[in-house]
């Protein structure tokens, strides 16, 4: 497969706010997990990771680097949780441009 670009600029009234590869400019969303059982301790292994919420059944752990998803579910294994499915999260292209936009209009406010 042929590769168009390798990297990306967020451009906005002119100015470049972000350039870089998609990966880097995208990040670590975090990781979604279907699961049951989740003991107290198991909530603390998820938070101790990043931010934790709660959305429709899954739990969302933010800023979880892809490499410590497996130390992350083994944890809540251990605790006594079982796990129905993992899935990586992350922003589109466009949440990342609305973000950008965001901090760059508070950052000219102040």
């Amino acid at each position: 497969m042929e590769q168009i670009c390798d990297r990306a600029a967020v451009v906005a009234d002119g100015r470049v706010l972000a350039i870089g590869r998609l990966d880097e400019l995208l990040g670590s969303g975090g990781v979604r997990i279907r699961l049951t059982g989740l003991t107290d301790a198991g909530r603390a292994a998820l938070a101790r990771r990043g931010a934790l919420s709660e959305h429709e059944g899954w739990y969302i752990v933010n800023g979880v680097e892809s490499e410590a998803v497996p130390e992350l579910v083994a944890d809540v294994v251990a605790s006594g949780a079982r796990v129905y499915a993992v899935e990586p999260v992350r922003q589109t292209l466009e949440e990342r441009f609305l973000a950008l936009i965001e901090a760059e209009q508070a950052r000219w406010q102040h």
